[in-house]
Formats: structure tokens, sequence, C-alpha cells
């Protein structure tokens, strides 16, 4: 089940990472959809059954993200963050096991996300948007229990 939570988190963090680009250029706000066929995870109970994302920017510049998610045991969430893109750690609502999230640019196309709980890293997630900005390509890691576990997930534009 905890798996499960840390790849779901994935989708609220593309949504970040997707909303600061918005500002910068609208591109990017709108509504996204995690493309279950093409996600893998080296714990498939880690991959939720369904997620839509919807992004926005809000009259004094931040970044508005909302999740809806079914996990792989089939328990909904709904998720909300708010924040900038300034590498600082922000508050999550909704999410059980992560409290903040940090991103930083690393380049126009290119994003990580740092996920923690009560300062300590739990997950990195590295995003790539297209070029046509149809798609997202995110690259995860995991620490829980002394392992590292690993995804890769694909979110299309809707």
């Amino acid at each position: 089940m905890r798996k499960a939570i840390f790849i779901i988190a994935a989708g609220i963090i593309l949504a970040l990472a997707l909303e600061t680009m918005a500002i910068e250029g609208n591109l990017f706000f709108g509504t996204w959809r995690l493309n279950t066929a093409k996600c893998k995870a080296s714990d498939p109970r880690m991959l939720p059954m369904l997620q839509t994302i919807t992004s926005e920017s809000t009259k004094n510049g931040l970044i508005r993200v909302m999740s809806d998610i079914v996990d792989a045991d089939g328990k909904e969430n709904h998720t909300f963050w708010q924040g900038k893109y300034d590498g600082k750690d922000y508050p999550i609502s909704g999410w059980p096991i992560w409290t903040t999230c940090a991103f930083t640019r690393i380049e126009p196309d290119t994003f990580v996300v740092v996920n923690k709980s009560h300062g300590q890293e739990i997950s990195r997630f590295r995003y790539i948007v297209s070029e046509d900005g149809k798609r997202v390509d995110c690259t995860g890691q995991y620490y829980t229990k002394g392992r590292e576990l690993t995804s890769f997930l694909v979110y299309d534009k809707l």
C-alpha cells in the first residue's frame, strides 16, 4: 500500500512541474491523465489504476494542482498542492505520506521534484516534457525500508 502511494504521488509532482511551465508560457495548464499502458515500476503494485491531474495558475502567481487518484488497491484519493517553483518545500494536503514537495527546473523542458515526509527525503522524480507539449515522461526513485524502488510514468494531456 505504501509503495502505491509513492507512485501515485508522482502524478502530483508532475502537475506541479507542469504548472510552473504554464505560468511561464501557458502551455501546460489543463488536465493530464496517466497512461497506465506505458508505465512501469520495479514493483507493479506501485502503479495507480487511474489518475487525472488538473493544473492552473492563481491570481497571485501561485501554482495550484489537484489530483484524483485510484491506487492499485482501488482506494480513491484527492490531493491538493499550491506553491511556487523556487526549490522550497511546500505542503501537500490529502496525501498520507508526503508532507512537502520542492521543485527545481533543470532545463526549459526538464524538472526535478523532491518529496519529503517531515523533512526526510522519500522520493525524487525527473520529468521531461515532450516538444509538442502533449506528453510527459517521469522517472522516479522511492526510498522505503532501506530499499530504492523505481518507476517510469507517462502522462498525456487531455
